[in-house]
């Protein structure tokens, strides 16, 4: 079997995952792994618009998919992004810092 054969295993995949196999690049592949943090001018030329088709056919409703969030939080929660930075500021002066 060839590499990209083996994803044919697979009962789900990413848009991202399926959008690099359709233009041909193993998701697994460093180019693969690579490709999302890549400019646009770096990624494969029908990867943008393979993913922006693929995305608009879930949202319209003509490919079925299950829809899934990061369980991960986007950043690290501290007393620091809670409150003010004026009062960041103040607390830090009354503590002597």
């Amino acid at each position: 079997m060839e590499d990209l054969d083996y994803w044919r295993l697979c009962d789900d995949l990413s848009v991202i995952e399926a959008a690099l196999l359709i233009v041909g690049v193993d998701p697994s592949s460093r180019e693969g792994v690579e490709c999302k943090g890549m400019q646009p001018h770096e990624q494969p030329r029908e990867y943008a618009a393979t993913c922006s088709a693929l995305m608009n056919a879930i949202r319209g409703g003509k490919l079925n998919a299950r829809v899934r969030y990061p369980a991960q939080p986007r950043y690290e929660a501290s007393i620091d992004n809670l409150i003010g930075a004026h009062q960041v500021a103040r607390r830090r002066r009354c503590r002597g810092h």
